[in-house]
């Protein structure tokens, strides 16, 4: 079985009890939102995706195909 990556332990907000793990699991499904959110809406997620698609294109365009290939 698989450590946890969370502590085992309850945090009350108000009335209601909610795991640490659940609160894990908020988190990281809020920052996967955003970055699709990211990727899909903004000018920088655009040159990422137009990068990827067409190179030559983006490169001709202006758009520095290196750069947003070393992007994380």
């Amino acid at each position: 079985m698989f450590p946890s990556l969370f502590p085992a332990s309850t945090i009350a907000i108000g009335s209601v009890r909610v795991g640490s793990g659940d609160l894990g699991v908020i988190g990281v499904s809020c920052v996967a939102l955003g970055a699709i959110y990211a990727l899909s809406r903004t000018k920088l997620g655009l040159a990422i995706r137009a990068a990827a698609s067409y190179p030559e294109s983006s490169r001709a365009l202006g758009i520095p195909v290196l750069a947003n290939n070393f992007i994380p």
